[in-house]
């Protein structure tokens, strides 16, 4: 979507609404701060997961991702969710609910991915009880045995 500020000012004007977005949709989040600030009914999801290449090469250089995780363009590491929620705070103000963004798509086994989900939920619980995001946890898309 070219115009995110203006559809998300429009579609709030109607009164309650959610806004979706995620830190990997190009340049949304730092565009719909400003609507989120203006509209304090407008409910907000986001999610982590999924890295855009910058913000990949700049985990890579921070030492929370690995060479892997920036190639496959995901990562559940709890270092790096703590660090794209943030980012996700400072960009949008405020967070009500925090999706997990296609969690198989990770590179991980099977085997790996439930501990994973484990731990990346209890970092999004951390912010919950901070009352830093609005306390809902939950992944978006399909967790399949294969």
């Amino acid at each position: 979507m070219r115009a995110v500020e203006q559809a998300a000012r429009t579609a709030c004007a109607d009164g309650l609404v959610w806004i979706d977005t995620a830190p990997n949709y190009g340049s949304a989040h730092q565009a719909l701060g400003p609507v989120i600030a203006d509209h304090p009914r407008a409910m907000v999801a986001t999610k982590t997961g999924f890295f855009t290449p910058d913000e990949g090469a700049a985990a890579l250089r921070a030492g929370l991702l690995t060479a892997a995780q920036v190639r496959v363009g995901h990562s559940l590491d709890p270092g790096f969710v703590r660090r794209q929620t943030e980012r996700s705070l400072a960009a949008l103000g405020r967070i009500d609910l925090v999706f997990v963004h296609n969690p198989e798509h990770g590179g991980l086994y099977p085997s790996e991915l439930h501990p994973a989900l484990r731990q990346v939920f209890a970092v999004l619980e951390e912010f919950a009880c901070a009352g830093r995001i609005g306390g809902y946890a939950t992944w978006s898309g399909f967790l399949h045995d294969t």
